[in-house]
């Protein structure tokens, strides 16, 4: 009986039809699906509604346009899918009718541009939702963002940005940390982000060395030394005191060279959290060698 089925890497070497065939045929075992490119369309979702056992359906890659509501009318009611990643565009407004998630949806990745209309959709996501990851955010009003992160960021402990809202640029990180109480990593550019890694609440603190908020890993896209001087002051001063890892994803290729004060501010860091990470003794959430800070380069 098979239960994983990855078709990601076929382009021409099937066909729509085939897919849907395969599916049906499938559909008693399996659990983990990734679709193909080009051969899965919308004649292959009946076929997908019928694997009542699919714990985990990457869609990312497909090429044909499906609209969210069409997606979600075939998936809503697989009672096992756990983990989502889809491509994701407007529908008309006359195709937009209420629409319903997975049940036990726990995980939820989301490629392509849509707009704030379609994101309303998402405050309808299962309180089971953990993670979400948004590749493209850039067409999307931050009020709608943010009227998001109040319906479903009380349980979120992984988030993802590709990019920013609109309007973001006034945004502090106290406004993102106040909607994420749970949130134990977050991934987002540094370069976009920049004075807002600050977490003021309007000259009170929201957070301090007695009331740290839970975030343990930090992931930023772009190197910036203002940035990385910012996350020392607010893992030393106690804001985020639970931080212990942080990645800065740095482009070599079309970024200055870095310099010894850059690598001297990032070793400190790292210092900083592994002491960290050593002083929680059995407490630890993170052993001490996976704390700390480090540069990542890609090309």
């Amino acid at each position: 009986m098979v239960k994983n089925l990855n078709m990601s890497s076929l382009i021409h070497d099937s066909s729509r039809s085939l897919t849907a065939r395969i599916l049906i045929r499938l559909k008693e075992g399996l659990e983990v699906f990734d679709a193909p490119r080009t051969s899965f369309a919308i004649n292959s979702l009946a076929a997908l509604s019928k694997c009542q056992h699919l714990r985990q359906l990457n869609l990312i890659l497909v090429t044909e346009t499906i609209s969210l509501c069409q997606l979600l009318h075939s998936i809503s009611k697989l009672p096992r899918l756990e983990s989502l990643a889809m491509r994701c565009k407007d529908a008309p407004v006359a195709q937009q009718p209420d629409v319903s998630w997975p049940p036990s949806l726990k995980s939820l990745e989301v490629s392509g541009s849509f707009t704030s209309r379609t994101l309303d959709h998402f405050r309808l996501l299962p309180s089971t939702l953990t993670s979400l990851s948004i590749y493209d955010t850039s067409e999307i009003d931050y009020g709608a963002f943010e009227a998001l992160l109040k319906v479903i960021g009380h349980g979120l402990e992984y988030l993802r940005l590709g990019s920013y809202p609109i309007g973001f640029q006034d945004v502090t990180l106290s406004d993102w940390l106040r909607h994420l109480p749970k949130l134990k990593s977050l991934y987002v550019s540094g370069s976009q982000i920049g004075g807002s890694l600050n977490i003021s609440d309007g000259g009170k603190r929201l957070y301090d060395s007695h009331n740290s908020h839970p975030l343990k890993q930090l992931k930023l896209e772009g190197f910036d030394l203002e940035i990385v001087e910012s996350v020392f002051d607010l893992v030393a001063d106690g804001y985020l005191g639970c931080l212990r890892h942080v990645i800065f994803i740095r482009t070599s290729c079309t970024t200055r060279r870095l310099t010894r004060h850059d690598l001297q501010s990032v070793h400190e860091v790292d210092d900083l959290l592994r002491a960290l990470a050593r002083e929680d003794g059995t407490s630890a959430s993170m052993e001490e060698n996976q704390a700390g800070a480090e540069i990542v380069e890609v090309c």
